[in-house]
């Protein structure tokens, strides 16, 4: 056929568009039982299929590298995250620390298939030229290496610029960035430069939200003051009642012990409880902008007419972050001399916190632990799929499927 028809094939191939949050607990978005305002996601979870029985990975890079090659991490480079550290692992296959080469890269696959492929926000699966998203087929690319940074792009091993993949070039950014806002940015940038060309697109947006450090703008902070005063308790109590109610849970379930909780939020002073509530805060005005920009993104698909045309798939990287790093070497030697941790500063270019096992437990409503676990809390994320072509809106799935599903599927 001539070139006309088999443009009118390609513009009738699904877009694809993955959002992938980072560290983001099993409610805290609407949906799940969350308070956070989320109303992006949350109707396009109303819309598609709820998947309340979905696993990643304990952590970022091992979920990442399973889906970009679609089998078990162990197979694909990541034993571990990042590098491996046990004279039992180095040099061994499976241990190499990146995305290897015997598997075969999901952005390859998609180029192969016709499609325009482009990444935003955090690769962490290799961070040499040869291992980087460009190589391994990503045609644009705008990617952090290790993602944790997110206004000023201050580094996390301390005050100095963070890196970020421009393709493959290595390239640092001004005081001007909010990651949220910009990688968003940059991926209508990508969608809209090639969107003449009728090709279908494979979008990878992969947010470093809500990822240590706490930081946000102020005005997106402010939106939630006083919310978060009752405590870490109270709001694992609301979120597990507001699951019920969803069906998340069974009603007869009971709530996990709140001897888990240490202090306990009566024991703090009005000081200390003033420093914990501003974490939350801060931690859901992260959640609140990453819901916002999503949603700038679904603005411009129906703008452009390619909304029912995309399919979307969002789920989050692992479970909640429980540790205190900032509380540790390197970045605890920086507190004093670069950072300012005061009650006024939180949430700014200058500080570096995180927001600890309590409030991330009330993230992991209603499962035990968190992040780098087993557990519930560490691996089972909340996931849905949008998709009006496929996909009967207002459904439910207690079906088990893992990241490693999304690249045969």
């Amino acid at each position: 056929k001539g070139g006309g028809g088999a443009a009118a094939v390609a513009s009738q191939r699904p877009n694809i568009l993955y959002i992938l949050a980072d560290d983001l607990g099993y409610a805290d978005i609407g949906v799940f039982g969350g308070e956070i305002p989320t109303p992006n996601l949350d109707e396009l979870a109303r819309r598609g299929l709820l998947l309340t029985d979905f696993y990643s990975g304990m952590t970022c890079s091992p979920t990442r590298v399973m889906l970009m090659s679609g089998t078990d991490n162990h197979l694909a480079g990541m034993g571990v995250m990042g590098a491996p550290t046990r004279a039992d692992q180095k040099g061994k296959p499976g241990y190499e620390g990146y995305l290897n080469f015997r598997v075969a890269s999901l952005a390859d696959l998609m180029t192969d298939a016709g499609y325009n492929t482009y990444m935003v926000g955090k690769w962490h699966l290799g961070d040499t030229v040869e291992t980087g998203p460009h190589a391994r087929g990503f045609r644009r690319v705008f990617a952090s290496f290790d993602g944790a940074a997110h206004l000023g792009g201050w580094d996390w091993r301390g005050p100095e610029p963070s890196k970020y993949w421009d393709n493959s070039n290595v390239v640092t950014v001004g005081d001007d960035w909010y990651t949220t806002r910009d990688y968003t940015k940059k991926m209508l940038g990508y969608i809209e430069q090639d969107r003449a060309d009728g090709k279908p697109f494979f979008a990878y947006m992969a947010y470093t939200a809500p990822h240590w450090p706490l930081q946000a703008p102020k005005e997106s902070i402010a939106k939630f003051k006083g919310w978060y005063d009752d405590g870490y308790e109270a709001l694992y109590a609301k979120r597990f009642a507001r699951q019920k109610a969803l069906g998340l849970v069974p009603k007869d379930a009971a709530p996990i012990d709140n001897a888990r909780f240490n202090p306990r939020w009566n024991s703090l002073t009005a000081e200390q409880k003033a420093i914990e509530s501003r974490r939350m805060e801060i931690y859901a005005a992260m959640v609140s902008d990453l819901d916002i920009y999503v949603g700038e993104v679904i603005t411009y698909l129906k703008k452009t007419g390619q909304f029912d045309n995309t399919f979307i798939m969002f789920m989050s990287d692992n479970g909640a972050e429980s540790g205190r790093r900032d509380l540790q070497a390197p970045i605890r030697d920086q507190i004093g001399k670069a950072y300012d941790h005061s009650l006024e500063s939180l949430g700014s270019a200058r500080s570096y916190v995180m927001y600890g096992p309590n409030w991330a437990s009330a993230s992991a409503t209603p499962f035990n632990r968190h992040k780098f676990t087993g557990f519930e809390g560490g691996i089972r994320v909340p996931a849905f799929v949008h998709f009006p072509k496929k996909v009967n809106p207002g459904r439910s799935s207690d079906a088990v499927g893992t990241v490693m599903d999304l690249l045969p599927t």
